[in-house]
C-alpha cells in the first residue's frame, strides 16, 4: 500500500449519507460507533472494503432511494452492487463508490450491513475510534498515552 492507501486503512473515511447534494462529498465523522444513528445510511471505506451501514430506523426515502425498497428487512445483505436507480440520490452514492475505486490500486468490493446483522462485527473492527473487542485501548485514549510518554520524555 502506498501512503494514501494505508492512511484509510488505518483510519478509514466515514461518510454519512443523508444529503448528497452537488458534486461535493458529504462531510466526513469520526470512527466511533457513537457517531452512527440508527436512522441513518453511511459508507465506510477502508482502502480494501467500502462497508454500506444501514440502520434499522433509516428512512423510508433514503432506502428507496438507495435499495430499490422501502423497508429495512427487505434489504439484501449479500448484494455487492447497488441496483442502478433513476433518481439523483443513487446516481450520486454510485458516482462516489466509483470514485473511491478508482483512487485504489485494488477493487474494493463494496459489503451492505445491515444494523444488528452478523456483519456488523466486521464492519465494527474499523470504528477504530472504540476500544476493540479484545479490550484494547480507544484512538482517544493512545493519543492520551502518546501526549504523556512525550512530555514525560521532554521534562
Amino acid at each position: 500500500m502506498d501512503v494514501s492507501e494505508s492512511h484509510v486503512f488505518f483510519y478509514p473515511r466515514l461518510l454519512p449519507l443523508v444529503k448528497l447534494d452537488g458534486g461535493s462529498l458529504p462531510m466526513a465523522v469520526r470512527n466511533s460507533e457513537e457517531r452512527l444513528s440508527k436512522g441513518g445510511v453511511y459508507l465506510l471505506e477502508t482502502g480494501l472494503y467500502l462497508f454500506l451501514w444501514v440502520g434499522a430506523n433509516a428512512q423510508q426515502e433514503l432506502l428507496s432511494n438507495i435499495f430499490g425498497t422501502p423497508t429495512f428487512s427487505q434489504i439484501d445483505p449479500n448484494m455487492t452492487s447497488l441496483p442502478e436507480l433513476d433518481n439523483p440520490f443513487s446516481q450520486r452514492l454510485r458516482e462516489i463508490i466509483d470514485s473511491f475505486r478508482s483512487q485504489r490500486s485494488r477493487y474494493m468490493k463494496l459489503m451492505v450491513v445491515k444494523q444488528e446483522d452478523k456483519a456488523e462485527l466486521i464492519f465494527k473492527h474499523f470504528l477504530c475510534e472504540d476500544k476493540s473487542a479484545s479490550g484494547g485501548a480507544s484512538y482517544v485514549d493512545f493519543l492520551c498515552h502518546m501526549h504523556k510518554e512525550i512530555r514525560q520524555l521532554l521534562s
